[in-house]
Protein backbone atom coordinates (compact mmCIF):
# COMPACT_ATOMS: atom_id res chain seq x y z
CA UNK A 1 0.00 0.00 0.00
CA UNK A 2 2.74 2.17 0.82
CA UNK A 3 4.18 1.07 -2.30
CA UNK A 4 1.46 3.47 -4.07
CA UNK A 5 1.86 6.55 -2.47
CA UNK A 6 5.47 5.74 -2.94
CA UNK A 7 4.75 5.82 -6.62
CA UNK A 8 2.75 9.09 -6.55
CA UNK A 9 5.48 10.98 -5.41
CA UNK A 10 8.22 10.47 -7.20
CA UNK A 11 6.11 10.75 -10.06
CA UNK A 12 4.81 13.80 -9.08
CA UNK A 13 8.03 15.28 -7.82
CA UNK A 14 9.20 16.63 -10.91
CA UNK A 15 5.72 18.61 -11.36
CA UNK A 16 5.48 19.83 -7.60
CA UNK A 17 8.08 20.05 -4.86
CA UNK A 18 6.18 21.39 -2.96
CA UNK A 19 4.65 19.39 0.79
CA UNK A 20 2.31 20.55 2.43
CA UNK A 21 3.16 18.26 5.63
CA UNK A 22 5.06 20.55 7.47
CA UNK A 23 8.47 19.62 9.07
CA UNK A 24 8.15 22.61 11.86
CA UNK A 25 8.32 20.72 14.94
CA UNK A 26 9.82 17.23 14.36
CA UNK A 27 12.66 16.38 16.52
CA UNK A 28 15.36 13.37 16.78
CA UNK A 29 14.38 12.35 12.58
CA UNK A 30 16.16 9.55 12.18
CA UNK A 31 16.66 7.79 9.11
CA UNK A 32 15.45 4.08 8.62
CA UNK A 33 17.82 1.14 7.20
CA UNK A 34 17.40 -1.62 5.55
CA UNK A 35 16.23 -3.90 8.73
CA UNK A 36 14.35 -1.06 9.95
CA UNK A 37 12.33 -0.47 6.73
CA UNK A 38 11.34 -3.79 6.84
CA UNK A 39 10.70 -4.34 10.24
CA UNK A 40 7.86 -1.07 9.68
CA UNK A 41 6.22 -1.97 6.83
CA UNK A 42 6.45 -5.86 5.98
CA UNK A 43 3.39 -7.89 6.57
CA UNK A 44 1.86 -4.58 8.15
CA UNK A 45 -0.95 -2.23 6.83
CA UNK A 46 0.32 1.56 7.33
CA UNK A 47 -2.60 4.57 7.45
CA UNK A 48 -1.59 7.70 6.96
CA UNK A 49 -1.54 11.11 4.86
CA UNK A 50 -0.14 12.29 0.99
CA UNK A 51 0.57 15.61 0.46
CA UNK A 52 2.20 15.99 -2.82
CA UNK A 53 0.28 18.67 -5.11
CA UNK A 54 -3.06 17.94 -6.51
CA UNK A 55 -2.51 14.55 -4.18
CA UNK A 56 -3.53 14.88 -0.69
CA UNK A 57 -5.66 12.94 1.72
CA UNK A 58 -5.70 10.05 3.85
CA UNK A 59 -3.98 6.90 2.06
CA UNK A 60 -4.18 3.59 3.64
CA UNK A 61 -1.24 1.21 2.34
CA UNK A 62 -0.84 -2.36 2.89
CA UNK A 63 2.80 -4.23 2.00
CA UNK A 64 2.63 -7.93 2.18
CA UNK A 65 5.26 -10.02 2.98
CA UNK A 66 5.80 -12.17 -0.17
CA UNK A 67 6.61 -8.87 -1.78
CA UNK A 68 3.40 -7.27 -3.40
CA UNK A 69 1.89 -3.97 -1.83
CA UNK A 70 -1.51 -3.08 -1.82
CA UNK A 71 -2.66 1.05 -2.26
CA UNK A 72 -6.10 2.97 -1.41
CA UNK A 73 -6.15 6.89 -1.92
CA UNK A 74 -9.31 8.47 -3.08
CA UNK A 75 -11.20 5.07 -3.22
CA UNK A 76 -9.05 3.50 -5.70
CA UNK A 77 -6.99 0.62 -5.33
CA UNK A 78 -3.33 0.42 -6.34
CA UNK A 79 -1.22 -3.10 -6.60
CA UNK A 80 2.52 -3.54 -7.06
CA UNK A 81 5.81 -4.99 -5.72
CA UNK A 82 8.12 -3.72 -3.70
CA UNK A 83 11.41 -4.31 -2.14
CA UNK A 84 14.04 -3.11 0.09
CA UNK A 85 17.70 -2.51 -1.09
CA UNK A 86 20.81 -0.06 -0.10
CA UNK A 87 18.75 1.51 2.89
CA UNK A 88 15.77 2.23 0.84
CA UNK A 89 12.56 1.07 -0.21
CA UNK A 90 11.53 0.56 -3.83
CA UNK A 91 8.54 -0.15 -5.58
CA UNK A 92 6.86 -0.32 -8.83
CA UNK A 93 2.98 -0.47 -9.57
CA UNK A 94 1.88 -3.23 -11.83
CA UNK A 95 1.83 -0.79 -15.05
CA UNK A 96 5.13 0.82 -14.73
CA UNK A 97 8.70 -0.89 -15.88
CA UNK A 98 11.12 0.64 -12.99
CA UNK A 99 11.10 0.27 -9.20
CA UNK A 100 11.33 3.90 -7.95
CA UNK A 101 13.10 4.37 -4.53
CA UNK A 102 12.71 6.60 -1.55
CA UNK A 103 14.35 6.89 2.28
CA UNK A 104 12.22 6.05 5.41
CA UNK A 105 12.65 7.80 8.44
CA UNK A 106 10.79 8.09 11.85
CA UNK A 107 10.76 11.21 14.03
CA UNK A 108 8.77 12.59 17.50
CA UNK A 109 5.93 15.50 16.59
CA UNK A 110 3.23 16.54 19.01
CA UNK A 111 4.18 14.24 21.53
CA UNK A 112 3.72 10.98 19.20
CA UNK A 113 6.30 9.33 16.47
CA UNK A 114 5.50 9.25 13.15
CA UNK A 115 6.59 7.18 10.13
CA UNK A 116 7.75 9.73 6.99
CA UNK A 117 8.44 8.98 3.65
CA UNK A 118 11.48 12.25 2.58
CA UNK A 119 12.49 12.76 -1.14
CA UNK A 120 14.27 15.87 -2.24
CA UNK A 121 14.18 17.22 1.36
CA UNK A 122 10.05 17.19 1.60
CA UNK A 123 7.85 15.37 3.40
CA UNK A 124 5.07 13.93 1.06
CA UNK A 125 3.82 10.93 3.31
CA UNK A 126 3.26 11.03 6.99
CA UNK A 127 2.25 7.67 9.29
CA UNK A 128 0.48 7.17 12.45
CA UNK A 129 -0.98 3.54 12.54
CA UNK A 130 0.52 0.50 11.91
CA UNK A 131 -1.30 -2.63 11.71
CA UNK A 132 -0.45 -6.35 11.14
CA UNK A 133 -1.90 -7.66 8.16
CA UNK A 134 -2.88 -11.18 9.76
CA UNK A 135 -4.73 -9.32 12.51
CA UNK A 136 -6.71 -6.41 10.27
CA UNK A 137 -10.41 -8.55 10.76
CA UNK A 138 -9.62 -8.87 14.33
CA UNK A 139 -9.07 -4.95 15.08
CA UNK A 140 -5.87 -5.61 16.65
CA UNK A 141 -3.66 -2.98 15.74
CA UNK A 142 -0.62 -0.72 17.18
CA UNK A 143 -0.26 2.53 16.73
CA UNK A 144 3.02 3.95 15.39
CA UNK A 145 1.69 8.08 17.60
CA UNK A 146 2.30 7.23 21.34
CA UNK A 147 0.72 10.69 22.03
CA UNK A 148 -2.63 11.39 23.93
CA UNK A 149 -3.34 14.62 22.25
CA UNK A 150 -6.83 15.38 21.50
CA UNK A 151 -7.51 18.43 20.57
CA UNK A 152 -4.79 18.72 18.04
CA UNK A 153 -1.93 16.25 17.10
CA UNK A 154 -1.78 12.58 17.25
CA UNK A 155 -3.76 10.48 19.20
CA UNK A 156 -3.16 7.38 20.92
CA UNK A 157 -5.03 4.41 18.85
CA UNK A 158 -5.75 6.88 16.42
CA UNK A 159 -8.66 5.55 15.18
CA UNK A 160 -8.60 4.84 11.05
CA UNK A 161 -11.69 5.82 8.26
CA UNK A 162 -12.92 3.04 6.29
CA UNK A 163 -15.69 2.80 3.70
CA UNK A 164 -16.57 5.41 0.74
CA UNK A 165 -16.89 8.05 2.36
CA UNK A 166 -15.55 10.84 -0.61
CA UNK A 167 -12.76 12.16 1.38
CA UNK A 168 -10.69 13.63 -0.85
CA UNK A 169 -13.20 15.69 -2.86
CA UNK A 170 -12.30 19.28 -1.92
CA UNK A 171 -15.80 20.64 -2.25
CA UNK A 172 -17.05 18.10 0.12
CA UNK A 173 -18.17 19.70 3.65
CA UNK A 174 -17.13 15.73 4.63
CA UNK A 175 -14.22 15.36 2.86
CA UNK A 176 -12.40 18.69 4.20
CA UNK A 177 -13.15 17.27 7.88
CA UNK A 178 -11.56 14.29 7.08
CA UNK A 179 -8.58 15.86 5.31
CA UNK A 180 -8.40 18.12 8.70
CA UNK A 181 -8.90 14.83 10.77
CA UNK A 182 -6.20 13.17 9.26
CA UNK A 183 -3.83 16.21 9.66
CA UNK A 184 -4.15 16.12 13.05
CA UNK A 185 -6.73 19.00 13.06
CA UNK A 186 -9.71 17.26 15.40
CA UNK A 187 -11.16 20.28 16.52
CA UNK A 188 -11.44 21.92 13.29
CA UNK A 189 -12.87 18.97 11.69
CA UNK A 190 -15.57 18.84 14.26
CA UNK A 191 -16.23 22.75 13.60
CA UNK A 192 -16.47 21.43 9.67
CA UNK A 193 -18.71 18.94 10.33
CA UNK A 194 -21.24 19.95 12.49
CA UNK A 195 -23.16 22.25 9.91
CA UNK A 196 -22.76 19.38 7.35
CA UNK A 197 -24.48 17.08 9.71
CA UNK A 198 -27.33 19.10 9.36
CA UNK A 199 -27.66 18.53 5.23
CA UNK A 200 -30.34 16.22 4.65
CA UNK A 201 -29.15 13.07 2.83
CA UNK A 202 -27.47 9.62 3.90
CA UNK A 203 -24.89 9.44 1.65
CA UNK A 204 -24.00 13.31 0.98
CA UNK A 205 -22.92 14.48 3.05
CA UNK A 206 -25.58 14.70 6.42
CA UNK A 207 -25.55 10.93 7.46
CA UNK A 208 -21.66 10.49 6.94
CA UNK A 209 -21.00 13.95 9.14
CA UNK A 210 -23.30 12.55 11.97
CA UNK A 211 -21.49 9.34 12.10
CA UNK A 212 -18.11 11.22 12.10
CA UNK A 213 -19.49 12.84 15.10
CA UNK A 214 -20.27 9.82 16.73
CA UNK A 215 -16.62 8.94 15.90
CA UNK A 216 -15.25 12.23 17.45
CA UNK A 217 -17.37 12.27 20.63
CA UNK A 218 -16.59 8.80 21.08
CA UNK A 219 -12.95 8.87 21.34
CA UNK A 220 -12.83 12.58 23.04
CA UNK A 221 -10.98 13.72 19.42
CA UNK A 222 -11.17 17.47 19.43
CA UNK A 223 -13.56 17.37 22.25
CA UNK A 224 -14.76 16.48 25.16
CA UNK A 225 -14.87 12.73 25.45
CA UNK A 226 -18.83 12.27 25.86
CA UNK A 227 -21.26 9.06 25.37
CA UNK A 228 -23.79 11.11 25.81
CA UNK A 229 -23.44 13.24 22.66
CA UNK A 230 -21.92 10.05 20.43
CA UNK A 231 -25.22 8.39 21.41
CA UNK A 232 -27.63 11.78 20.14
CA UNK A 233 -25.37 11.62 16.96
CA UNK A 234 -25.53 7.98 16.18
CA UNK A 235 -28.93 7.78 16.28
CA UNK A 236 -29.84 10.72 14.20
CA UNK A 237 -27.60 8.94 11.51
CA UNK A 238 -29.39 5.93 12.10
CA UNK A 239 -32.67 8.15 11.36
CA UNK A 240 -31.27 9.04 8.20
CA UNK A 241 -31.15 5.50 7.30
CA UNK A 242 -26.92 5.34 8.20
CA UNK A 243 -27.16 2.15 9.17
CA UNK A 244 -22.94 1.58 10.02
CA UNK A 245 -20.48 3.03 11.60
CA UNK A 246 -17.47 3.48 9.09
CA UNK A 247 -14.79 4.08 11.85
CA UNK A 248 -12.93 1.22 13.74
CA UNK A 249 -14.37 1.90 17.04
CA UNK A 250 -12.45 -1.43 18.56
CA UNK A 251 -15.54 -4.01 18.20
CA UNK A 252 -16.04 -6.73 16.57
CA UNK A 253 -18.35 -6.14 13.79
CA UNK A 254 -17.98 -6.38 9.88
CA UNK A 255 -14.79 -6.01 8.44
CA UNK A 256 -15.92 -4.00 5.85
CA UNK A 257 -18.64 -1.50 6.45
CA UNK A 258 -18.20 -1.47 10.33
CA UNK A 259 -20.58 -1.73 12.97
CA UNK A 260 -24.25 -1.25 12.63
CA UNK A 261 -25.64 1.32 14.13
CA UNK A 262 -28.01 -0.96 16.32
CA UNK A 263 -25.05 -2.50 17.83
CA UNK A 264 -23.18 0.58 18.26
CA UNK A 265 -26.13 2.19 19.96
CA UNK A 266 -25.84 -0.66 22.37
CA UNK A 267 -22.19 -0.58 23.17
CA UNK A 268 -22.54 3.96 23.43
CA UNK A 269 -25.35 3.27 25.97
CA UNK A 270 -23.30 0.62 27.92
CA UNK A 271 -20.37 2.64 27.95
CA UNK A 272 -22.49 5.65 28.76
CA UNK A 273 -24.55 4.24 31.85
CA UNK A 274 -20.73 3.48 32.98
CA UNK A 275 -19.59 7.02 32.17
CA UNK A 276 -22.43 8.57 34.22
CA UNK A 277 -21.61 5.89 37.18
CA UNK A 278 -18.28 7.10 37.36
CA UNK A 279 -18.92 10.81 36.94
CA UNK A 280 -21.78 10.34 39.66
CA UNK A 281 -18.48 8.67 41.74
CA UNK A 282 -16.53 11.53 40.74
CA UNK A 283 -18.87 14.24 41.46
CA UNK A 284 -19.31 12.46 45.19
CA UNK A 285 -15.71 12.60 45.76
CA UNK A 286 -15.73 16.22 44.15
CA UNK A 287 -18.62 17.15 46.98
CA UNK A 288 -17.18 15.40 49.98
CA UNK A 289 -14.14 17.33 48.72
CA UNK A 290 -15.52 20.77 48.23
CA UNK A 291 -17.02 19.92 51.99
CA UNK A 292 -13.86 19.23 53.06
CA UNK A 293 -12.50 22.53 52.16
CA UNK A 294 -15.53 24.12 53.19
CA UNK A 295 -14.80 22.52 56.72
CA UNK A 296 -11.60 23.83 57.08
CA UNK A 297 -11.80 26.91 56.02
CA UNK A 298 -14.80 27.66 58.75
CA UNK A 299 -12.20 26.09 61.03
CA UNK A 300 -9.37 28.34 60.50
CA UNK A 301 -11.78 31.21 60.49
CA UNK A 302 -12.85 30.22 63.65
CA UNK A 303 -9.30 29.92 65.25
CA UNK A 304 -8.01 33.24 63.22
CA UNK A 305 -11.11 34.82 65.79
CA UNK A 306 -9.90 32.66 68.62
CA UNK A 307 -6.57 34.26 68.46
CA UNK A 308 -7.77 37.54 67.74
CA UNK A 309 -10.29 37.12 70.76
CA UNK A 310 -7.41 35.46 73.44
CA UNK A 311 -4.92 38.37 72.62
CA UNK A 312 -7.72 41.12 73.20
CA UNK A 313 -7.90 39.09 76.31
CA UNK A 314 -3.94 38.94 76.92
CA UNK A 315 -3.90 42.64 75.97
CA UNK A 316 -6.31 43.52 79.08
CA UNK A 317 -4.67 41.47 82.29
CA UNK A 318 -1.51 42.94 81.02
CA UNK A 319 -2.23 45.78 81.46
CA UNK A 320 -3.95 44.58 84.68
CA UNK A 321 -0.35 43.09 85.70
CA UNK A 322 1.08 46.31 85.15
CA UNK A 323 -0.95 47.93 86.95
CA UNK A 324 -0.58 45.73 90.18
CA UNK A 325 3.08 46.13 90.33
CA UNK A 326 2.63 48.90 92.91
CA UNK A 327 0.93 46.31 94.47
CA UNK A 328 3.53 43.77 94.80
CA UNK A 329 6.06 46.43 95.41
CA UNK A 330 3.81 47.89 98.46
CA UNK A 331 2.99 43.83 99.92
CA UNK A 332 6.25 42.99 99.49
CA UNK A 333 4.93 40.03 97.57
CA UNK A 334 8.37 38.91 95.76
CA UNK A 335 7.57 35.26 94.84
CA UNK A 336 4.87 36.81 92.87
CA UNK A 337 6.71 39.75 91.47
CA UNK A 338 8.99 37.01 90.30
CA UNK A 339 6.78 35.40 88.51
CA UNK A 340 5.15 38.53 86.87
CA UNK A 341 8.66 39.73 85.49
CA UNK A 342 9.11 36.18 83.96
CA UNK A 343 5.64 35.97 82.24
CA UNK A 344 5.97 39.23 80.95
CA UNK A 345 9.36 39.19 79.24
CA UNK A 346 8.23 35.74 77.98
CA UNK A 347 5.35 37.24 76.44
CA UNK A 348 7.56 40.33 75.11
CA UNK A 349 9.59 37.50 73.15
CA UNK A 350 7.38 35.58 72.11
CA UNK A 351 6.60 35.73 67.46
CA UNK A 352 4.41 33.08 67.16
CA UNK A 353 0.72 33.08 67.11
CA UNK A 354 -0.03 30.04 67.95
CA UNK A 355 -3.16 29.84 69.49
CA UNK A 356 -2.09 27.32 72.24
CA UNK A 357 0.80 29.43 73.28
CA UNK A 358 -1.88 32.10 73.25
CA UNK A 359 -4.14 30.41 75.21
CA UNK A 360 -1.55 29.20 77.98
CA UNK A 361 -0.06 33.24 78.00
CA UNK A 362 -3.89 34.27 78.77
CA UNK A 363 -4.57 31.38 81.64
CA UNK A 364 -1.23 32.28 83.48
CA UNK A 365 -2.07 36.30 83.53
CA UNK A 366 -5.88 35.52 84.81
CA UNK A 367 -4.21 33.49 87.48
CA UNK A 368 -1.17 35.22 88.20
CA UNK A 369 -3.58 38.97 89.11
CA UNK A 370 -5.90 36.77 90.37
CA UNK A 371 -2.93 35.71 93.11
CA UNK A 372 -2.17 39.35 93.83
CA UNK A 373 -5.90 40.35 94.18
CA UNK A 374 -6.06 37.08 96.61
CA UNK A 375 -2.94 38.18 98.58
CA UNK A 376 -4.14 42.40 98.81
CA UNK A 377 -7.39 41.17 100.50
CA UNK A 378 -5.41 37.92 102.51
CA UNK A 379 -2.93 40.78 103.46
CA UNK A 380 -5.79 43.65 104.20
CA UNK A 381 -7.99 40.69 106.66
CA UNK A 382 -4.98 40.13 108.72
CA UNK A 383 -4.30 43.51 108.94
CA UNK A 384 -7.80 44.28 109.84
CA UNK A 385 -8.20 41.42 112.41
CA UNK A 386 -4.75 42.63 113.77
CA UNK A 387 -6.28 45.90 114.34
CA UNK A 388 -9.36 44.55 116.01
CA UNK A 389 -7.08 42.12 118.09
CA UNK A 390 -4.95 45.30 119.47
CA UNK A 391 -8.76 47.31 120.07
CA UNK A 392 -9.38 44.73 122.51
Amino acid sequence: MKKLVISFVLIFLSLNISAAISQDGITNLKQLDSNGIIELISGNQLTGFISDGPFQGPVVQTFFKNGKYETIFEDKIYKGVWKVENKKYCSKNNTASNFNCVYWYTGNKDGGTYAYIIAQGKIFHQYHEVTSAVQLNSGDSKTVTKSTTTQKGAATDLPKMSGTIPFAQDGNCVGKGVREYYKGNFAAAVRIWKPCAKKDGITEPGGHAMNNLVHMYYHGLGVTQDYGLALMWLKRAKSKGFQYSKFDTGHDCNAYNGCRAKEMIKVIEVKKVKEDERRAAEEKKKAKERKRIADAKKAEEKRIADIKKTKRTIDIELQKLNDNFKKLQNLKLDTLKSKANKLISEIEKNTYSDLGTLKDFKQRLIKINSDIDKEEKRIADAKKAEEKRIAD
